[in-house]
């Protein structure tokens, strides 16, 4: 017989023994939350590595995430659908961008439209991560979504959509809209979303971006300036030259580093990360490349050196070009610029046939008239030479 007393006693310990049953976690759960942990550990470590100047240590992390999303795939691809749990869903979402797979994409596109923000972004960054290694393109995505979160009033968001754009796009033509959208960003008050979209309108080639790209270059984030650095040569090439060069006075060595990489792509030469050098050689460089020899009798025959036709075996012409103002046709200039007189950019062609005589200025060389006048840029009257002239 058992008394009340006994009775409740043992229905506290039956209450204890079932709370212990409830309690323990079963293998599999374990297993489970010990991968999620694992991988937010990852997610820090991939952070930190992205930062870092050693592109080593970001590989070692990059190559861990992919072990851990192929044996776990299934686990993964299950917390993908499971919208109550941000964390889980979050994490999946990061770590599945490194499942080299064909068409994983596709498990993230109802995560960018109605995954919270934290999720949102890690499926962005996924999407990036595919699509640097082949597994994603911009046309497996209807582009209306990156320009409703391109209007996301959060950053994260927002530099998610430029990075995984980024390595989706290869020109302008392939959104017009999203670069507009892109290029008014590259004033972003945020920091992260002004580097991704430096980078986005280089790698489509939007050349009309170039003035803000040079902007950049006094911006306090040394990234970003280094960014602009490799943009400006990836739009202009031979016209960026001078620009980089300015570059090469950054306090940031990584900023220098990238100017004088692309100095060296550009013009073929290598005076080292030296500012004062280059800015004397940069006249002899520019004169180099506006000279070239054609043949009289087939003038697309272009040598960057003295030669014969390859058609008609003639001797080859010095020829040499110039840039000018198409609206002044008598503003001429030697380097890339605007005109003095109306700020059109200047065009480069075939240097005309000087007449006999011809009107220059002094202080500024490079300005060249065929009638008298004053200089555009220092007003002074301009001096006549040539065989006219002499007496």
């Amino acid at each position: 017989m058992v008394t009340s007393r006994g009775l409740r006693v043992t229905s506290l310990g039956i209450f204890i023994l079932l709370l212990s049953a409830c309690s323990v976690l079963t293998p599999e759960t374990s297993r489970k939350n010990e991968l999620f942990r694992k991988l937010d550990e990852y997610v820090a470590q991939y952070n930190y590595a992205l930062s870092s100047p050693n592109r080593d240590v970001l590989g070692m992390v990059e190559e861990e995430l992919s072990k851990i999303a192929r044996k776990d795939r299934e686990v993964l691809v299950t917390a993908l659908k499971d919208f109550k749990n941000d964390y889980e869903q979050g994490l999946a979402a990061f770590a599945i961008g490194f499942l080299p797979e064909p068409g994983i994409h596709a498990k993230l596109l109802p995560l960018l439209e109605k995954g919270s923000l934290k999720v949102k972004y890690n499926a962005l960054g996924s999407v990036g991560i595919l699509a640097r290694k082949g597994f994603a393109r911009f046309v497996d995505f209807d582009q209306t979504l990156f320009l409703r979160l391109m209007e996301e009033p959060d950053y994260e968001i927002i530099s998610g959509s430029l990075f995984a754009l980024k390595h989706m796009m290869t020109s302008v033509a392939e959104s017009p809209e999203i670069i507009s959208r892109t290029r008014k960003l590259v004033f972003h008050p945020h920091p992260r979303v002004r580097n991704e979209a430096i980078a986005l309108v280089g790698v489509v080639g939007c050349h009309e971006a170039y003035e803000d790209i040079i902007k950049s270059r006094f911006d306090s984030q040394p990234l970003i300036r280094r960014n602009a650095a490799v943009a400006a040569g990836m739009l202009k090439m031979n016209e960026a030259v001078p620009d980089l060069i300015e570059f090469l006075i950054d306090p940031d060595t990584d900023v220098v580093k990238a100017a004088h990489t692309w100095l060296v792509k550009i013009t073929g030469k290598n005076y080292g990360p030296s500012y004062s050098l280059w800015k004397e050689r940069y006249t002899e460089w520019l004169a180099e490349l506006l000279r070239y020899y054609s043949c009289s009798v087939h003038p697309d025959q272009k040598e960057p050196a003295s030669g014969r036709c390859k058609i008609c075996k003639r001797q080859l012409i010095p020829k040499e070009m110039i840039y000018l103002c198409e609206v002044h046709t008598d503003v001429l200039k030697g380097e890339p610029g605007s005109c003095p007189q109306c700020g059109v950019k200047l065009v480069i062609k075939e240097k005309p046939i000087e007449p006999d005589a011809h009107y220059y200025c002094p202080a500024h060389r490079d300005v060249i008239k065929f009638e008298e006048g004053n200089c555009p840029v220092c007003s002074k009257p301009l001096q006549r030479k040539g065989k006219s002239s002499e007496k």
